[in-house]
């Protein structure tokens, strides 16, 4: 999607993007409202994962969106964290257009998490007559 981070600190991140309407743009020609929630779900994710000088892995458990105005060229995507507990941390975002002007703004709820590392489990099953190997997480 070609994010540019511009700043992440503990509790904080700003990131840009620049539109490309041949890619991006809905049927009227601004930005898909699916990408603008994917930026903001992104900077939310950076500033609610690095915490206390290190980056944790976190997944979004529930997001609301605003749009504002339609969304073309340039877009600066801040994002900070409100309150954060054990488990969960509650972070609020904006994007802006170049010139200041709000475009969307959301909040979210982040799961603090480790990555997995379990191998994955092996088994068959039956297709069309033939038993086919199976590669998956168990």
């Amino acid at each position: 999607m070609g994010i540019e981070q511009v700043s992440v600190k503990p509790g904080f991140a700003t990131l840009e993007w620049s539109f490309d309407p041949d890619r991006y743009a809905n049927g009227l020609g601004i930005a898909h409202g699916g990408v603008i929630g994917t930026l903001l779900d992104v900077v939310m994710g950076y500033a609610c994962g690095y915490q206390d000088q290190k980056v944790s892995a976190v997944v979004t458990t529930g997001m609301t969106i605003h749009y504002l105005a339609a969304a073309q060229n340039k877009l600066i995507a801040t994002a900070q964290v409100e309150r954060q507990t054990r488990h969960l941390a509650f972070s609020s975002a904006t994007v802006r257009s170049t010139d200041g002007s709000l475009l969307a703004q959301a909040m979210a709820t982040f799961k603090k998490t480790t990555p997995r590392t379990q191998q994955p489990a092996e088994s068959s099953l039956e297709v069309w007559g033939k038993e086919q190997k199976v590669v998956g997480h168990a």
